[in-house]
C-alpha cells in the first residue's frame, strides 16, 4: 500500500490532547484514559483479593492416586503475521492519505510507544503498562481526507482474542461514561461493535466505531464540518469487519 512519506512530530489528531492548538478532543481522551486506568486497578485488586495464604501439610496423604494423562488441549491458531496494512479497508478513489494527522511511521505502523504517546502525562505510562499486560503485539493507524471528511482507521493486534475484546470493552465503556455522545447504539452487523456520534469543541461532527474481531481491536473515527458522517462511518466499520480474518 503506497502512502505519503511525510510525517509530523505533532499530529493534528482531533481526538487527542496536546496535538496542536486545533485539537478539540482532550476530554474524550482523558475519560478514556480514566476508564483504562480504572480497569487496570480493578484487575490488580481482583488478583490481590483472590490470593490465599499457603500452609505446609501437617500429615502425609494416606494414599497416592494416579490418574490418566489429561487430554491435550488444542493450541491457538497461528496469529496473523502479514502486514496489517493489507487488512485495512482501501481509501475511496480521490481520497488523499494524511500521515501528518496521525501517529505512527510513514507506512502506518503503530508501536506500543506510539499508542501510549497519544495520552497525556502519567496516563501514557499507565496505558503502556496495560498494553504490555494485554500482550499488545502491533498496530496500524491510517488517515485520509475525503471531500472534507477526515478519516482515521486503527487496528490493534493482541496475542489472544480475549485481550482484544477486553480493550474494546474498555474503550466503549469509557466513551459511554463521558456522556458527550448525542447518540449511540450497537451494530446489528458486528457482534461486539458500538458507534457514537459526538461534536468536537470547534463544532465539527464526529462519528466513532469500536469493536473487536478475533485478536484485533478496531477504532474508526470521522470528522467533518456540520453533521457527523454516521452512515459513512458505519459502512466503513462493517466493511472493515468483513475484511478481518
Amino acid at each position: 500500500m503506497s502512502q505519503p512519506v511525510q510525517s509530523s512530530p505533532v499530529p493534528a489528531d482531533p481526538r487527542r490532547p496536546g496535538a496542536s492548538q486545533l485539537v478539540p478532543g482532550g476530554r474524550w481522551t482523558g475519560l478514556i484514559v480514566g476508564g483504562i486506568v480504572a480497569l487496570a486497578v480493578g484487575v490488580s485488586l481482583a488478583a490481590c483479593s483472590s490470593g490465599t495464604a499457603s500452609t505446609a501439610p501437617t500429615t502425609a496423604p494416606a494414599t497416592i492416586t494416579f490418574t490418566a494423562a489429561a487430554t491435550p488441549v488444542a493450541t491457538d491458531p497461528p496469529a496473523f503475521s502479514g502486514p496489517l496494512q493489507s487488512l485495512v479497508i482501501p481509501k475511496p478513489p480521490g481520497a488523499v492519505y494524511a500521515p501528518d494527522k496521525r501517529k505512527g511511521d510513514k507506512d502506518g505502523v503503530l508501536t506500543k510507544q506510539d499508542v501510549a504517546s497519544e495520552y497525556p502525562g502519567d496516563a501514557a505510562t499507565q496505558v503502556s503498562n496495560i498494553l504490555t499486560q494485554d500482550e499488545f503485539q502491533r498496530g496500524v493507524f491510517l488517515a485520509w481526507t475525503d471531500t472534507g471528511t477526515l478519516v482515521y482507521v486503527q487496528i490493534y493486534q493482541f496475542r489472544y482474542d480475549r485481550e482484544a475484546a477486553s480493550w474494546n470493552a474498555t474503550m466503549q465503556s469509557s466513551a459511554q461514561a463521558q456522556g458527550d455522545a448525542t447518540s449511540t447504539a450497537v451494530f446489528d452487523e458486528i457482534p461486539s461493535g458500538r458507534w457514537f456520534v459526538t461534536k468536537t469543541s470547534d463544532g465539527r461532527g464526529a462519528a466513532h466505531a469500536f469493536y473487536s474481531k478475533g485478536p484485533f481491536a478496531v477504532e474508526i473515527d470521522t470528522f467533518k464540518t456540520g453533521a457527523a458522517d454516521l452512515d459513512g462511518t458505519k459502512k466503513m466499520a462493517v466493511d472493515q469487519y468483513k475484511l478481518l480474518p
